[in-house]
């Protein structure tokens, strides 16, 4: 026997609130969900760039080298007689402390990058300069300033200011620890600036 009850208006708002909530509910859920494996696939991304870049600097010897072959490790391209011709880019070109080593190396690593994804040289070069761009921004975003002499805080045309360079850097000489803590710290920062960079959709090439 079945009996046919109409629901009042007060069942009705209260059945139809707890739909709308559970449905709410699910919603918040699935998008949690959603935000949880987004962050998953950022650290597990982040984790496949080595963290070794006090190493690769202890084996350099130089910032412009030590970038330079970060970058080309990281975009699968090696090119060790290019690497070891960068190291008179280091200490801002020549130990002139003008823009930073780092900053030389990468932008040659961005460059070769450019031209071998970009067939035509004018959107390869644009390429080019867009992701030195991203890179540069990045380094002033970590340090305040591109120029060596403000980075590491030292004039080292100044012999009695290069003693106290060499001696805070002990053991290890210009490979001090002001430069290997910095190229430990920014170097994921430059990899992922310098990919950025390239795949940026241009809109406006000169």
């Amino acid at each position: 026997m079945t009996t046919n009850r109409k629901i009042n208006r007060r069942e009705f708002l209260f059945f139809s609130a707890a739909a709308a909530a559970t449905a709410g509910a699910a919603a918040f859920l699935l998008n949690i969900r959603k935000l949880f494996n987004a962050t998953k696939v950022l650290e597990n991304k982040a984790q496949t760039i080595p963290q070794d870049a006090k190493k690769v600097f202890s084996k350099c010897g130089s910032c412009s080298r030590t970038f330079l072959t970060l970058l080309n490790r990281e975009f699968g391209c090696q090119k060790i007689d290019e690497e070891l011709a960068a190291d008179p880019l280091a200490g801002g070109l020549m130990s002139t402390q003008n823009q930073c080593g780092m900053l030389w190396g990468s932008a040659l690593a961005v460059g070769a990058e450019s031209f071998r994804r970009y067939k035509e040289q004018n959107q390869a070069l644009a390429m080019a300069i867009t992701g030195t761009q991203y890179v540069v921004e990045s380094f002033k975003k970590r340090t305040k300033s591109v120029n060596c002499k403000e980075v590491v805080g030292v004039d080292i045309s100044n012999k009695f200011n290069v003693g106290k360079f060499m001696l805070k850097s002990l053991p290890g000489g210009f490979s001090n620890m002001i430069c290997m803590n910095l190229a430990e710290k920014w170097a994921p920062e430059a990899i992922h600036s310098a990919k950025e960079g390239l795949s940026a959709k241009q809109t406006d090439i000169p």
